[in-house]
């Protein structure tokens, strides 16, 4: 059985994400949350994070022996994918890996070559707010924690 995902409990730093993230987008609050809880049992850990402008939420996961990035969504209303995590160790699951490619070619909209190294990838929530723009981002934020966890 899997342990359960830690999260950093900070209510101060959840109230004001949710709170700017409104300002920005009135939807992005309901696709922020389905985006979370979709995401939860597959990663390790989920924190909260407050900056002086803005506030965010980053989920990881273990891969190599060190606490790594999946993504970091942030109250302006951006989600980064850190597809450049998967650049820091030898990933034999070529399938997976072409997956995640074609995921983020459809994500970015922009030719995505097999070999090139993998770069941070920032998308708006508002992508996320259509059904099929959510399955897309869901379905890449999945095939990046597979890619991760079990290289």
């Amino acid at each position: 059985m899997k342990p359960a995902v830690w999260v950093e409990e900070e209510p101060q730093a959840q109230s004001t994400f949710y709170d700017i993230l409104a300002s920005v987008d009135a939807t992005a609050q309901m696709v922020v949350r389905r985006l979370l809880f979709g995401i939860k049992d597959s990663v390790d850990a989920i924190v909260w994070g407050m900056g002086s402008h803005e506030a965010s939420v980053t989920a990881y996961v273990d891969h190599l022996a060190t606490s790594t990035r999946v993504c970091t969504i942030r109250s302006n209303g951006m989600i980064e994918l850190h597809l450049e995590s998967l650049n820091t160790g030898i990933l034999t699951d070529v399938t997976s890996l072409r997956q995640l490619r074609r995921l983020v070619q459809t994500l970015s909209e922009t030719a995505f070559p097999e070999g090139a190294p993998f770069e941070l990838l920032t998308v708006p929530v508002p992508l996320a707010s259509s059904a099929e723009g959510f399955s897309n981002l869901a379905a890449a934020l999945q095939e990046l924690i597979r890619c991760l966890k079990y290289a």
